[in-house]
């Protein structure tokens, strides 16, 4: 990986191709000392820093060989957000769906770590994560109307990953964490994308969204409530999924309710 160009390039993908089928390897990779300076190629603008080098540092990441505070010691927050942020801006999606797994298994991690019996020092973690990536919540919404289903598909469920972190007991409301009506445009069509998993997710999302009473999502459009209490209903027809309909089901009554039928 020191050595001159094109080497180093060869090496990363090497190394990618290993880690993504043997995710042991990852040990290895620790005993070598290597996983920090892997992590040093995961920023914007890097000269290491390209496909290779995020499916190394997913595989990483999902291997659970790093904890989460040696992770945000080598600075994963920073430089997650920075590369998103970058990606998003250049209209990027070469890499998007490996750092929306990315993200999603470090909220995984941080979710671990709320619910389980944590210790005072790890007891801020949760907290930290959760608002940190949430600045990315509205590129989520964005990223549903991505020309790559599995985008998409990651997308809604990290944008149900994080309404249901919300939920933890001590996690305090985020402002960040909100649907609007201009959101709609990218949910609905995302909606009717012929994959249970988004349907399932986004459903869920506006169902969080609908509940919250005043403070939730209130179309004061009522084409847009109409919207989506017929995309419900196609909903109540088409699946099977027990979930997806109880929340298909409850969507249609708030839908009804704000029409005042």
């Amino acid at each position: 990986l020191s050595d001159a160009d094109p080497m180093p390039l060869f090496g990363l993908k090497l190394l990618s191709v290993i880690v993504e089928r043997n995710g042991a390897f990852v040990v290895i990779l620790n005993k070598l000392k290597l996983i920090e300076v892997l992590f040093q190629y995961f920023e914007v603008n890097h000269a290491k820093f390209n496909a290779f080098t995020v499916k190394i540092v997913r595989a990483i990441i999902q291997s659970r060989e790093i904890d989460l505070p040696d992770m945000i010691e080598l600075g994963i927050v920073e430089r997650m957000n920075g590369i998103f942020e970058n990606v998003m801006q250049s209209n990027q999606e070469w890499c998007t769906d490996h750092l929306l797994e990315i993200i999603n298994e470090l909220l995984h991690m941080a979710s671990e770590i709320k619910k389980g019996d944590e210790q005072e020092a790890l007891a801020h973690l949760p907290q930290l994560i959760f608002d940190n990536f949430l600045v990315n919540f509205e590129y989520f919404m964005v990223l549903l109307t991505a020309s790559d289903q599995t985008i998409v598909e990651r997308a809604a469920q990290n944008i149900l990953a994080f309404i249901h972190f919300s939920m933890i007991s001590g996690i305090v409301r985020n402002e960040l964490l909100v649907i609007k009506e201009s959101q709609l445009d990218h949910i609905l069509p995302a909606i009717k994308i012929d994959e249970p998993s988004i349907s399932k997710n986004l459903i869920k999302a506006l169902y969080w969204a609908m509940s919250l009473g005043q403070r939730g999502l209130r179309p004061k459009d009522p084409e847009n409530i109409k919207k989506i209490l017929k995309i419900s209903e196609k909903l109540l027809q088409s699946s099977e999924d027990k979930s997806l309909l109880n929340t298909a089901r409850e969507v249609v009554k708030l839908c009804k309710n704000q029409l005042g039928q």
